[in-house]
């Protein structure tokens, strides 16, 4: 039996095609995002062939390995819950003959000959939650070591349309299990690695080889992996009739013995298919024998390893409307549809079959464990999923505001209105539920007032229940006021007291004055050499009017001041006052002359070059040299002072402390000296007597 498994819509994952070679760099990765093990992955090979792209499958295990020098094919794949690792042969002591793609050579017979060393790969990748649920599961009940035959009982009562036996080794990743098998057993340097399995309406049966239960090692790459045992992890699925979209069947002959059977090695389909969303695998029924009506699995490349070992394999690829099938080829005696022999399975339930009914299968494979809008979340470890209801909560109340929704569940929507009176902030009035959680929404309803009110020669702006006054040109605002008021909730505004006060045209020109302007506040000052008359110097405008004023200037009995050099001059009524500038000093204290009779008075005050001149009122030093002479004048000499002349000399001091300090010290004094001196002068006497003594008695 041939099946095709099209889903409708595409898994949750299918990566972009990468350019793969066999003799080049092994492994590959490719990520995945699951976040969890798989449930089913599908590793598609493309290689051209009579300009055609034709799609191989890639298998769970290696069979062989480099030590026997011919051609062998094919690309092996193992995954976890992050990503997919992809091996090709890779020469590693001997033979560098592997290839990407091979189709048997002579050992089998199809519609072209494949032998490619290149191609592209991509992977395709299921969660629980993206499948139907499994009619049957058998997550991690039982594990299977190498060389054994083990039955697992799904008890359906019918054939599964799909059926997934993922092996969990003890590194962590997954291998799955195949039906084709290309060695009877291992031999003193070769490496076969393998679980082959196969199923009918009750039972799925399992048979290991005795090297490892999955491989890629010695000449696939320099990690080897390989296990001795694994985890069994088993999912089947029995697909609804409208799912079913194509089906073909026909007995294939090894052999061809029989006339009436005629040589099929392309299937057409009935229309075109998308390469992206189908599931291919090519199984085929055992007819008689201890495995009679068992369906097994066959592969897309392969891997021989001489051609007088028995093996089993029905080979595969595909294209977007049709199957080519490659089979034993009839000169090869030992060559089987189906096989499983030698120490597959320890030698338990050995088949091998020449003929076998093939059938082709287009089906679809959409679907979810959940139903309605409900989420779907898995755990593989038990090959389980759970459906959490998605139901939002009653949506929250916006102040002012009606709401209307058309439901809680998933994707459902809430509607904002805004109550009378009232005008919504933004477009943005819908809500969202997602996943059991409603969007956001910074909605207001804002109060609707009436037009703020009209202020003359104003302009008014209003925004969010805000109004803000501007004056027209010709206008200004008036010291003081507030140009901003906002509504109430009560839709009254606020009371201000902006005003725009228009601007006065130029006040009147007075003669021999200047004029500042302020506000429509004007203040005259009359120029140099000109002094007021009478009036008041300040007038104000009002009704684009300017005050009357008598004030006025006239020119100064004496004119301008006298210009004395590097001096500024301050006039004021008929008295001018100098000052000298910076770096000058006057020559007089009298700085100030008088306009007598129309004429300025003489005066002798001068300024001059402060570091050239000298005189009282002259400044002849920098002020930095002036201070540190006036310090110096002030600066006393300490040993000018009494107080130093005291530490020179002994001087009399009459306070009673003193004089007590003083005879304490000369009692000391005293009796210090009575001490040492008295003891030498009764010994002189005693000396001086003695010898008197001697002289008398001599005479």
């Amino acid at each position: 039996m041939i099946s095709v498994l099209v889903p409708l819509v595409e898994p949750i994952y299918i990566s972009d095609w990468q350019p793969i070679q066999a003799q080049s760099v092994s492994p590959i990765i490719i990520p995945h995002p699951l976040g969890e093990r798989p449930a089913k992955v599908d590793v598609q090979v493309k290689v051209q062939e009579n300009g055609n792209d034709i799609i191989f499958p890639a298998s769970g295990s290696a069979q062989r390995d480099d030590d026997a020098y011919s051609v062998y094919g094919g690309v092996v794949y193992l995954y976890n819950e992050h990503h997919v690792k992809i091996f090709v042969p890779v020469r590693d002591e001997n033979t560098d003959k592997g290839v990407l793609i091979y189709s048997g050579g002579s050992s089998f017979t199809g519609p072209f000959s494949v032998n490619t060393l290149s191609g592209d790969v991509r992977i395709k990748v299921w969660g629980l939650c993206d499948l139907p649920p499994a009619n049957f599961s058998s997550p991690g009940d039982s594990s299977i070591l190498t060389s054994e035959y083990k039955t697992i009982t799904h008890g359906l009562g019918r054939y599964p349309d799909l059926v997934v036996v993922q092996l969990l080794l003890s590194n962590g990743y997954i291998s799955e299990a195949g039906g084709v098998t290309f060695s009877s057993e291992r031999d003193a340097v070769q490496s076969v690695c393998g679980t082959v399995f196969a199923f009918n309406d009750q039972d799925i049966r399992l048979w290991t080889m005795d090297d490892f239960v999955a491989c890629a090692r010695d000449g696939w790459g320099a990690e080897e992996p390989a296990g001795s045992s694994g985890t069994l992890y088993i999912q089947a699925w029995v697909l609804d009739a409208c799912q079913k979209q194509f089906s073909h069947s026909f007995v294939m002959n090894k052999d061809d013995l029989n006339a009436i059977l005629p040589i099929t090695d392309t299937v057409s389909f009935d229309t075109i298919y998308s390469l992206n969303s189908s599931l291919v695998s090519v199984q085929a029924k055992v007819l008689d024998g201890t495995n009679a009506g068992f369906l097994f699995h066959s592969g897309g490349s392969a891997m021989l390893d001489n051609q007088l070992d028995p093996y089993g394999a029905i080979l595969y690829g595909y294209t977007e409307t049709e199957v080519y099938l490659w089979k034993p080829d009839t000169s090869n005696t030992n060559g089987f549809l189906v096989y499983v022999g030698g120490k597959w399975g320890g030698g338990q339930n050995n088949q091998q079959v020449t003929t076998a009914e093939v059938t082709v299968k287009v089906s679809s494979l959409d679907g979810t464990p959940c139903s309605g809008t409900n989420k779907c979340s898995s755990t593989w470890t038990s090959l389980t999923s759970t459906c959490t209801p998605t139901d939002c909560p009653v949506p929250i109340d916006i102040p002012n505001a009606y709401k209307l929704y058309d439901g809680l569940t998933n994707g459902s929507v809430t509607l904002y209105s805004c109550m009378s009176g009232y005008a919504e902030s933004s477009d943005d009035v819908k809500i969202y539920c997602v996943e059991g959680v409603w969007t956001t929404t910074a909605l207001f309803c804002k109060v609707v007032c009436d037009p703020p009110p009209v202020i003359a020669n104003a302009e008014v702006m209003v925004e969010n229940n805000k109004a803000q006054y501007h004056c027209n040109p010709g206008y200004f605002q008036k010291d003081n006021t507030t140009s901003t008021i906002v509504c109430n909730t009560g839709n009254a505004w606020s009371i201000t007291d902006f005003e725009c006060i228009q601007r006065c045209p130029p006040p009147p020109v007075i003669a021999f004055a200047d004029v500042m302007v302020h506000n429509n506040i004007a203040l005259y000052s009359c120029q140099n050499g000109h002094r007021p008359i009478s009036g008041s110097s300040l007038i104000n405008c009002s009704k684009s009017n300017w005050q009357a004023t008598t004030f006025s200037c006239y020119a100064s009995s004496c004119g301008e001041a006298p210009t004395i050099q590097n001096a500024d001059v301050l006039v004021h009524d008929d008295v001018a006052m100098y000052a000298c500038r910076y770096g000058y000093a006057a020559t007089a204290a009298d700085n100030n002359i008088s306009c007598v009779s129309g004429t300025w008075l003489h005066t002798t005050f001068k300024c001059l070059n402060a570091s050239t001149k000298t005189g009282n009122f002259v400044l002849t030093q920098t002020l930095e040299e002036w201070i540190q002479r006036k310090k110096e004048e002030l600066l006393v000499d300490k040993k000018t002072t009494n107080s130093y002349t005291r530490t020179l000399i002994s001087v009399y001091d009459p306070r009673p402390t003193a004089i007590a300090i003083g005879g304490s010290g000369v009692a000391l004094l005293i009796g210090a000296m009575c001490i040492l001196i008295i003891p030498d002068l009764i010994n002189l006497c005693r000396f001086i007597y003695s010898k008197i003594r001697k002289l008398s008695k001599s005479k």
